[in-house]
């Protein structure tokens, strides 16, 4: 049986008077990417502080790579990257000298240095502005050279705190396409983020934190499925309202401008739909149909918490 990359049992913290964490238990298996999601002030930064080490437990198990982070923290760290939100870049210096002084802070052999951020750069597609100042970088060629510092050690662990804040679509999808790469290469990866069509778009599976507590845990799909199941929508537009007053709906709609909205579950609307399209088939001018997305769990979620 795996060790799992992240086991926690029963964490707890308290913090000035308030518990930050309460009775929270997971596990993330092996070459997984798992998210951590929530509002503001949830405790995801608490739960990766403690992750690393860098704060302890008021009470708990807490092992990461079947280590204790704050009895093994050195060798932890050795097996473990985190890419934060700020760029930790010096702008006066090149992407390659950057990278080169993180790889003397992490120990790498002379011998290795070299040959490392060369196959890093060629990955990332960067070799062409490895010897540019980064203060000439976009800000989604900042935030790969950034990802490239956590990945310099070859880490088996990669922390990733809100890894494409800030960046437009097409920067946000390369870093994509660059953090779905790692996990091909079985690194386990560990995301914070606000952009939900992210956690939806790259983790196995999401836990949902709010006022310390995990909410929700499983797949983005299984959440969708689960928790908002009836928050899909449908909208029948008309070239002029047809009269339903002889119709039995499963839901009553919403009405505006010779448009049709129901919400509800798959299921529920689908019949909608299809006694619609029985009586009124010739009459229907368009019809569209919107899935619930992560933002509708967290959202639900929280509201029924608070």
């Amino acid at each position: 049986m795996q060790t799992p990359a992240v086991f926690i049992d029963r964490l707890n913290k308290f913090y000035k008077d308030n518990w930050v964490i309460k009775n929270l238990s997971l596990e993330v298996p092996p070459g997984e990417v798992f998210a951590l999601v929530g509002p503001n002030g949830a405790g995801k930064t608490t739960i990766i502080r403690i992750l690393m080490g860098l704060s302890s437990p008021s009470d708990g198990i807490v092992r990461v790579l079947g280590l204790n982070p704050r009895k093994q923290t050195l060798q932890l760290r050795s097996n473990t990257g985190y890419v934060m939100q700020q760029i930790a870049l010096d702008p006066y210096l090149t992407g390659r000298e950057n990278l080169d002084i993180f790889c003397d802070l992490f120990n790498l052999p002379s011998k290795q240095k070299a040959q490392r951020i060369n196959k890093l750069l060629g990955w990332a597609k960067l070799s062409d502005a490895a010897d540019r100042l980064v203060r000439t970088y976009s800000g989604g060629m900042k935030r790969q050279m950034n990802l490239l510092i956590g990945l310099l050690h070859d880490p088996d662990l990669l922390f990733l705190d809100e890894p494409t804040l800030g960046l437009d679509v097409q920067a946000r999808r390369q870093l994509w396409t660059l953090i779905a790469d790692i996990k091909k290469q079985g690194t386990t990866i560990i995301l914070t983020t606000h952009y939900l069509e992210e956690a939806n778009a790259l983790c196995d599976s999401v836990g949902v934190i709010v006022n310390g507590n995990l909410a929700a845990l499983g797949s983005p799909e299984r959440l969708k499925t689960e928790i908002a199941n009836d928050l899909h929508q449908l909208k029948v537009s008309f070239d002029m309202l047809p009269s339903l007053e002889k119709l039995s709906l499963p839901v009553t709609p919403t009405i505006s401008n010779n448009q049709l909205h129901f919400m509800g579950s798959h299921e529920i609307l689908w019949r909608t739909l299809s006694q619609l399209q029985n009586e009124f088939g010739d009459q229907v001018r368009d019809i569209s149909y919107l899935q619930p997305s992560l933002d509708d769990v967290v959202m639900k979620i929280s509201e029924s918490i608070n």
